[in-house]
C-alpha cells in the first residue's frame, strides 16, 4: 500500500515539473490561454496530493487515481528539469517567431488532449468524495429508464471489478413460512411468490 501511495506521490511531481517548463514555454511564446490551463492542472495535481495524504485510501483507488494521472503524464512530452529544462527555454528564446508559431501551437495541443483526462480525474475525485469512497453500501432508486443500471455498471467497470451490483428487485423481502418445508417445496414457493410480485405493477 505505501509502495503504490509513493509512486503515485512520484508520479504527480513528475507530471507537475513537466507542467512547469510548459508554463515557461506559454509565457515565451505568449500562449496565455494554455498557460493558463497548466497552471490550473498543476494547482489541481497539487490538491490531490493533498487530499492523498489526509486519507487513507485502498489499493484500488491509488490504482485508479494513479492510472488516470499516468494519462495525463503520457501526453506532456517534456519529462526532465534541471540543466536540461533551462537549456530547452534558452534555446526557444533565441528562436525566431516563425519557429515560436510552432512551439505555441504545440501547446495548445497538449491542452487540447490534456484536457479530457483531466476533467475525467476530477469527476472521479468529486464522485467518489461524495460517496464517502464507497465505504458503505449505496441503493439508488429512480423511475425505469433513469440510467439507474447504467450507473451501476460505470461503476463497476472504473472500479475494476471491486463493486458488486445487486439488480433490483420489486419486491426485497423473505418471505416467512408457518412450518418447515422440504428445501424443494421453499425453493417452489419462494419462485411463485417472486413470479406473482413481478407481474404486479407499482
Amino acid at each position: 500500500m505505501d509502495s503504490l501511495l509513493k509512486k503515485l506521490e512520484k508520479l504527480l511531481l513528475e507530471t507537475n515539473q513537466s507542467l512547469q517548463y510548459y508554463i515557461k514555454v506559454c509565457s515565451i511564446v505568449k500562449a496565455s490561454k494554455e498557460k493558463d490551463f497548466f497552471r490550473k492542472t498543476i494547482v489541481f495535481l497539487e490538491e490531490l496530493e493533498k487530499d492523498l495524504k489526509n486519507r487513507n485510501l485502498k489499493k484500488n483507488y491509488l490504482i485508479i487515481l494513479h492510472n488516470e494521472v499516468l494519462q495525463i503524464n503520457n501526453h506532456l512530452s517534456y519529462k526532465n528539469s534541471g540543466e536540461d529544462f533551462l537549456s530547452g527555454l534558452h534555446q526557444i528564446q533565441e528562436r525566431s517567431p516563425e519557429k515560436n508559431l510552432l512551439h505555441k501551437t504545440s501547446m495548445e495541443k497538449t491542452s487540447v488532449v490534456i484536457l479530457p483526462f483531466k476533467q475525467k480525474l476530477d469527476f472521479i475525485l468529486k464522485f467518489f468524495k461524495q460517496l464517502n469512497f464507497f465505504e458503505s453500501n449505496i441503493v439508488a432508486i429512480g423511475a425505469n429508464g433513469s440510467g439507474k443500471t447504467s450507473l451501476a455498471n460505470h461503476i463497476r467497470e472504473d472500479m475494476r471489478g471491486m463493486v458488486v451490483v445487486i439488480s433490483a428487485q420489486r419486491v426485497l423481502k423473505v418471505p416467512t413460512f408457518s412450518s418447515i418445508q422440504n428445501p424443494s417445496q421453499t425453493s417452489d414457493k419462494l419462485k411463485d411468490m417472486q413470479s406473482t410480485d413481478k407481474s404486479v405493477k407499482i
